[in-house]
C-alpha cells in the first residue's frame, strides 16, 4: 500500500476502488453501492467532474480532493469519484481515512 503526505501534512493511502466499495459503504442510508451509483450518476456535479477527469486525468481527484474514508466504515466524502472511478475503469483512489491511526490506515 503506496502512502504520502498531502500538502497539509494528511497521511493519503492509495486505495483499490474495489476494497472501498467491498469495504466501505456509501454514506447517506443503507444504500447499495449499485443504488448509490445509479443516484449519483445523475447529478449535475458529477458531470462536471467527469469532465476533469477526462481533460485533467485522475490526479486531480488524488491531489484536490482525495476520497474521505470514515472510521466507521462509511465513505463520508467522495461519492461521486468512486462512482467515476467505477464508470472509467480506474483501478484505485488517494484516500484519508479518518482517524489517521495505523490500524485503520492498515484496514483492507
Amino acid at each position: 500500500m503506496s502512502a504520502e503526505r498531502a500538502v497539509d501534512g494528511t497521511l493519503l493511502v492509495s486505495k483499490p476502488v474495489a476494497q472501498i466499495v467491498t469495504f466501505w459503504r456509501p454514506g447517506s442510508g443503507d444504500w447499495t453501492w449499485a443504488e448509490e451509483y445509479a443516484d449519483v450518476m445523475t447529478h449535475e456535479r458529477t458531470a462536471a467532474i467527469r469532465e476533469r477527469v477526462e481533460t485533467e486525468g485522475v490526479a486531480f481527484v488524488d491531489s484536490h480532493a482525495p476520497v474521505l474514508l470514515g472510521s466507521d466504515g462509511r465513505v463520508w466524502d467522495g461519492h461521486h469519484r468512486i462512482c467515476i472511478a467505477i464508470e472509467k475503469g480506474i483501478g484505485s483512489l488517494m484516500c484519508e481515512i479518518a482517524g489517521d491511526t495505523a490500524d485503520e490506515r492498515t484496514r483492507p
